[in-house]
């Protein structure tokens, strides 16, 4: 029964790296278009609809990784429950509550770089309120400052759930049950 509930947390935590790893997409959203200020206005469109589009592709990655957040909190939480269940069960935990720390420290950074990303998407300088652009300069500096936010969070999140995961691992191969030898 412990270890089902262990492989349930671990795949949790694995599913949410995995799903961390697919996050590797944003680092290509807002890679800046060269164009020259005397640039034909046919090109200057095509430059403007590219912006508009990783706007709103960053918009949907700001989204995504908002429930990727919140998700994490759940997976804390469920450790938590289990850190709890093993002190009643008169287990030491020191090692799993360090780790769990450590890991609700990283999400709460996460939480702050995200937030930070949220806050470029809402002042969305160098675009309207429809997204459309404005300024292009100032768009692209927009996904620039919009991408690194998320990547810093993404990084953060990560890190913190292979550190949990590795420490949960740790915890399990140092209490594995002895068998009993039979007679």
């Amino acid at each position: 029964m412990k270890t089902k509930a262990w492989t349930r947390v671990l795949t949790t935590i694995m599913l949410a790296v995995v799903v961390l790893g697919l996050m590797g997409g944003v680092a290509s959203a807002a890679e800046p278009t060269p164009t020259t200020t005397t640039a034909s206005p046919d090109k200057q469109q095509r430059s403007h609809e590219r912006l508009e589009r990783l706007f709103q592709r960053a918009k949907n990655l700001v989204e995504a990784q908002k429930e990727r957040l919140q998700r994490a909190h759940q997976l804390a939480d469920k450790v938590a429950d289990r850190i709890k269940q093993l002190k009643a069960e008169g287990k030491d935990t020191a090692q799993l509550e360090q780790a769990l720390d450590a890991f609700q420290q990283a999400l709460t950074q996460a939480g702050n770089q995200h937030d930070a990303a949220v806050d470029e998407i809402n002042r969305h300088q160098g675009f309207n309120g429809d997204g459309k652009v404005t300024d292009a300069a100032l768009a692209r500096d927009t996904l620039k400052n919009v991408r690194t936010h998320l990547k810093d969070a993404h990084k953060t999140l990560h890190d913190g759930l292979v550190d949990l995961r590795n420490a949960i691992k740790s915890y399990r191969q140092s209490h594995k049950p002895t068998p009993t030898p039979q007679p």
